[in-house]
């Protein structure tokens, strides 16, 4: 598949985007936030070849039966790491859930 210069900006905006949000980019996420952005559905589902064929911006780890994981090979300076969902230890202070609460 080759990706169009509007493809591929927006390749890199849903996986910068997961970055800012702190969520490990898996194969299912950055189809997810494809979707979010607008994308056409034949890209948010044909997507991995061109993360797959830019090894020198990403890194992309295929297990069997499992969703690959895409990362950037130099994350952001702005980057402070991926949140670990099940992790017991709450990396969010207590103001962002009374103001995501009063989101909601």
């Amino acid at each position: 598949m080759h990706f169009s210069q509007e493809e591929t900006a927006m390749l890199h905006q849903a996986l910068l985007s997961l970055y800012r949000d702190q969520i490990r980019p898996s194969e299912t996420d950055i189809s997810r936030r494809l979707k979010e952005l607008g994308a056409s559905e034949q890209l948010q589902t044909e997507f991995l070849p061109f993360y797959l064929s830019n090894r020198n911006l990403f890194v992309v780890t295929q297990q069997q039966n499992a969703p690959a994981w895409v990362e950037l090979v130099m994350a952001p300076a702005w980057f402070r790491g991926f949140v670990d969902p099940k992790d017991e230890n709450d990396p969010f202070s207590s103001e962002m859930w009374v103001e995501f609460s009063q989101f909601l």
